[in-house]
C-alpha cells in the first residue's frame, strides 16, 4: 500500500508516462531530488515538499480506479492532469509548452459518446486565471474531465 503521508493536498497526475523521466523534469522543475518512490498495484507516488506526484498506466482501464481511490482520500484538495497531446495546429511551435485545456470533447468511446453533454469544461482552482496561460480544447476518449460537474469540488 501507499503511505497516506506521501500524498499531500495537492496531486499532480500523470498517465502513461515514463516515471523515472517524469521524476527528473518535476526534480529539474522544482530543484528538488527525487524522493523515495511507494508504489501499488501498478500506480506509483512520491511526495515533493509542495505537492505529491502519482503516476500510473494509459487509458481508462488503469485511471480510473486510481482516481476513485484518490478522490476517496478527504486529504487531497486538488489534482492536476498533466501529460502530452497529439497535434494542437499545423505547427511545431507548440512542443514543449503547457497549455491549460479549458474544453474537452469526447470521440472513440465505446458506448458514452453521445449520452453526455459536450464540451467538458475541467475546474480548476488556484492555479492562474484562464488567459494567463496557453490554453486550447482537446477531443479525447477518456472521461479524465468528467469532473467538472463533480459535486467533490473542495468548499
Amino acid at each position: 500500500m501507499i503511505s497516506p503521508d506521501t500524498l499531500s493536498e495537492d496531486i499532480v497526475l500523470s498517465c502513461g508516462k515514463d516515471p523515472v523521466e517524469l521524476l527528473q523534469c518535476v526534480a529539474h522543475a522544482t530543484d528538488e531530488s527525487v524522493p523515495e518512490v511507494e508504489s501499488y498495484r501498478g500506480f506509483g507516488c512520491v511526495r515533493f515538499p509542495a505537492f505529491s506526484v502519482v503516476w500510473d498506466g494509459m487509458g481508462t482501464g488503469t485511471l480510473e480506479p486510481l482516481l476513485w481511490e484518490l478522490l476517496q482520500c478527504e486529504k487531497i484538495r486538488r489534482i492536476i492532469l498533466v501529460g502530452t497531446s497529439g497535434l494542437l495546429a499545423p505547427s511545431t511551435n507548440f512542443l514543449g509548452r503547457a497549455f491549460l485545456i479549458t474544453e474537452a470533447y469526447l470521440a472513440g468511446t465505446a458506448l458514452d459518446e453521445e449520452r453526455i453533454a459536450q464540451p467538458l469544461r475541467p475546474w480548476f482552482r488556484g492555479i492562474g486565471k484562464v488567459g494567463e496561460w496557453p490554453s486550447t480544447t482537446i477531443v479525447s476518449n477518456h472521461f479524465y474531465y468528467g469532473f467538472a460537474g463533480s459535486d467533490r469540488r473542495p468548499g
